[in-house]
């Protein structure tokens, strides 16, 4: 499984931007996950925030982690890569 340096997820976390900040939860989540387990909901997710995430600053954290190899899509779905 790819996954980005606890560097890169500390910055995302200290980002101002929602869509870092989200990706940073996701990538900590996604360390130690097997290949091809599915990315839960967002309310999994919201709890660790101190913020209600948007579905596009979602979106924008999944693509992030798409191109940062820490997720894939198959048929549409997310998932550990």
């Amino acid at each position: 499984m790819a996954s980005v340096s606890d560097a890169q997820v500390s910055e995302w976390q200290a980002s101002h931007r929602m869509d870092h900040q989200i990706a940073a939860v996701i990538a900590k989540w996604a360390r130690g996950k097997e290949r091809g387990t599915a990315l839960p909901t967002r309310a999994d997710f919201a709890r660790e925030l101190d913020f209600v995430p948007s579905a596009t600053s979602y979106t924008r954290a999944k693509n992030l982690l798409v191109r940062s190899g820490v997720l894939a899509r198959n048929n549409g779905r997310y998932q550990v890569a």
